[in-house]
């Protein structure tokens, strides 16, 4: 379980550019929870992230990972490395070894592993994110964007994190690209029951793969709840200069023409049934 208490950030406190990034945050998310996490630029959530993975100190307040303090300065590094991973806005340009399978290593050596054990969590971790094992021994520097995004992923999924935080995992690249890309992380996530937390632009995204949604506005938390009742609130997320899915847009528009419709879809598929059930009932009725 991720509990945030009171969590508060400000750089440079005291100074002339004195800026309040994440204000008395608090929420719990449950082990085995996907998460989205929402709002526009400089709303706080890569400041709010890096304070969850324990990159950065809060001012105030404190992050427990399971009941343990990741800011506690009796834990050892190696330990929270085993609890959490974050996966960067363009990670490939943090690829550095000779060979795919070199650079996926890297991680699970530093922690200790040995060559053997560390070769299998790199491979294990590069078949999750979909990279062929003809590309082990290539180097990284010579495949293309999506498959270096994939490889520096796996290079965090082969530490074995309990909770992973991806902060705009699919920045730059195209819809296919993306698409395969969050399709591993979502299957990934069902299958070993890790905690997922992604900060996404994208509120498609968002309905198809996320369970629960934070979204952060002027450094506050504003909302956290279940995607259909953040995805609800249309109006409200305009406001904060956000938006809803294409098909929460169409449904909304509906009901202000009077259509009987639940706001709170958010896929294509439950848009489909809703509006099939309605044309029927008028159908019934007219009969």
């Amino acid at each position: 379980m991720i509990l945030a208490e009171h969590l508060s950030y400000t750089y440079t406190p005291g100074g002339v550019f004195e800026k309040n990034a994440v204000r008395d945050v608090n929420f719990t998310i449950e082990d085995g929870t996907f998460c989205g996490i929402i709002g526009h630029t400089g709303s706080g959530k890569t400041t709010l992230v890096q304070m969850l993975a324990g990159l950065v100190r809060p001012t105030e307040g404190k992050v427990l990972i399971n009941g343990l303090d990741v800011h506690d300065k009796k834990i050892r590094l190696n330990e929270l490395k085993g609890k959490v991973g974050l996966v960067f806005q363009y990670p490939e340009y943090q690829l550095f070894g000779e060979t795919v399978l070199e650079d996926v290593m890297f991680g699970p050596l530093n922690l200790g592993l040995s060559e053997a054990d560390a070769r299998k969590k790199a491979k294990a971790a590069l078949r999750d994110t979909g990279v062929d094992a003809s590309l082990f021994d290539s180097s990284p520097f010579e495949l293309s964007g999506g498959q270096k995004r994939r490889i520096a992923i796996a290079g965090v999924l082969a530490l074995s994190p309990e909770i992973l935080i991806l902060d705009e995992p699919t920045a730059g690249l195209d819809p296919m690209g993306r698409d395969e890309i969050l399709s591993c992380i979502s299957e990934l996530h069902k299958r070993e029951k890790i905690t997922v937390l992604l900060i996404s632009h994208s509120m498609e995204d968002m309905a198809k793969y996320a369970q629960q949604i934070l979204v952060m506005d002027g450094g506050k938390l504003c909302m956290h709840d279940t995607v259909e009742n953040v995805f609800s609130h249309g109006e409200k997320l305009r406001e904060m200069g956000l938006d809803v899915p294409d098909i929460t847009r169409v449904i909304l528009s509906l009901r202000e023409k009077g259509v009987n419709i639940s706001p709170d879809i958010y896929t294509l598929s439950a848009a489909k049934e809703a509006i099939l059930r309605i044309w029927r009932e008028k159908k019934c009725s007219e009969i």
